[in-house]
């Protein structure tokens, strides 16, 4: 199905999961060969489906902190040489923006039972 670049423009949420940084529409081909636009980041050269900027700062944060690094596999230094620092963050941080998005709302559910009772 065709998206056009306005109809991927609505899609936007938020900021890139890996570098924070805006998103917009990338003019690409759907597996049909067929023109259509998809949401990305040119500086990840990534397609993102975008985080609010809070997951981002946490996720991030928690990354450069060496708290929490959600592709174990990946290190700083990988196979023949280092793997660049942008590289590593943008791909950890955006591995993890999710997983503190959905802690986020898990908080905000248990909040809410014991609220209940």
């Amino acid at each position: 199905m065709q998206i056009t670049e306005e109809q991927c423009r609505e899609k936007i949420k938020g900021v890139c999961e890996g570098c924070g940084g805006a998103l917009e529409p990338i003019q690409t081909v759907d597996n049909g060969g067929n023109p259509t636009h998809w949401v990305g980041c040119k500086y990840c050269m990534c397609f993102r489906a975008g985080t609010e900027k809070i997951y981002f700062d946490v996720a991030r944060y928690l990354v450069e902190k060496d708290i929490i690094a959600p592709y174990s596999y990946l290190k700083k230094e990988h196979g023949k040489g280092e793997i660049s620092t942008d590289y590593y963050l943008c791909s950890q941080t955006a591995g993890l923006a999710s997983v503190v998005k959905k802690i986020d709302h898990l908080l905000e559910e248990f909040r809410r039972v014991d609220n209940d009772n």
